[in-house]
């Protein structure tokens, strides 16, 4: 049985140069998503799963534009009566929001580094600020992981096999009901590997590998990587899981055609939202 988890850790230093030039004025962890920026949805997944303890990183470059979004501001009358803004203001009703600054070594390891070192975190849910994961919660499933098993977790999705190659893709093997992390690939090459189980920006993050990303040198383009700290802990002998959300779907907005499907894909889910609100409500 994994420890109770308190907190969740949103990476948004990105620069977001695959959506040059919008994100020179709009940073992609705001991009709207229906009325909801991403971090907000980001942010909303884990109230919906129980987390109520967010520490957001920041850049520099955005910290204030995103702290705006989670400051309490009295709604808009002709928005009063909006589901999908009522259910985004649950968030500041009800969770605890902080916020650190990013500096030091770039890379998506960083921040997770620099909330540990702030807050004195030993577990926590581990987020990307551009994934979002539509039709399921993917950190309820993830922690529903956890709680049984004790282990740490890492999301997964099937891709194309002809797309396996931009990807950090996971040898797994079948445990108990459960996934076990045997390998993982960094953007294989052809033939390398069968598995088409592609990795994406959410964690349950365990003390092991809390401790084993405080180890982590700077690896490719001198970047933290996240996944060192996974390596590490599987060469040390331990046994990461993964958790592949269903019917949920991945999807990233830092290139232009994540984006647009992600667009599309929040859309259709806040419209059949609504729609089982109000059939609740009758």
């Amino acid at each position: 049985m994994g420890q109770r988890i308190r907190f969740g850790v949103i990476a948004a230093g990105g620069k977001g140069e695959r959506m040059y030039p919008v994100t020179k004025a709009v940073p992609k962890e705001l991009f709207p998503l229906g009325r909801i920026p991403v971090v907000g949805h980001i942010a909303r997944e884990f109230l919906e799963a129980g987390i109520t303890d967010i520490i957001v990183v920041a850049g520099r470059h955005n910290v204030e534009l995103i702290r705006e979004i989670f400051t309490p501001r009295p709604v808009p009358a002709k928005l009063a009566s909006d589901l999908s803004v009522a259910r985004f203001q649950k968030v500041l009703d009800d969770c605890t929001i902080r916020f650190i600054v990013q500096d030091g070594d770039y890379g998506n390891g960083t921040p997770l580094r620099l909330a540990v070192d702030k807050f004195g975190i030993r577990n926590c849910v581990y987020a990307f600020g551009d994934d979002v994961v539509v039709g399921a919660n993917a950190t309820a499933g993830l922690l529903s992981v956890y709680y049984t098993n004790g282990c740490t977790v890492m999301g997964c999705q099937s891709v194309p096999l002809e797309r396996q190659s931009a990807f950090g893709i996971l040898e797994c093997e079948a445990q108990h009901g459960i996934q076990r992390i045997k390998r993982i690939l960094e953007k294989p090459a052809a033939g390398e590997t069968t598995s088409t189980l592609a990795s994406f920006g959410r964690y349950v993050v365990t003390e092991s590998v809390v401790d084993g990303l405080a180890q982590v040198r700077p690896g490719k383009d001198g970047e933290i990587w996240f996944v060192d700290a996974i390596k590490a802990h599987i060469e040390s002998g331990g046994q990461p899981c993964a958790f592949q959300p269903s019917p949920g779907v991945w999807h990233t907005v830092g290139d232009p055609a994540g984006y647009s499907a992600a667009v599309q894909a929040v859309a259709q889910e806040e419209l059949r939202y609504i729609s089982s609100q109000t059939a609740v409500g009758q």
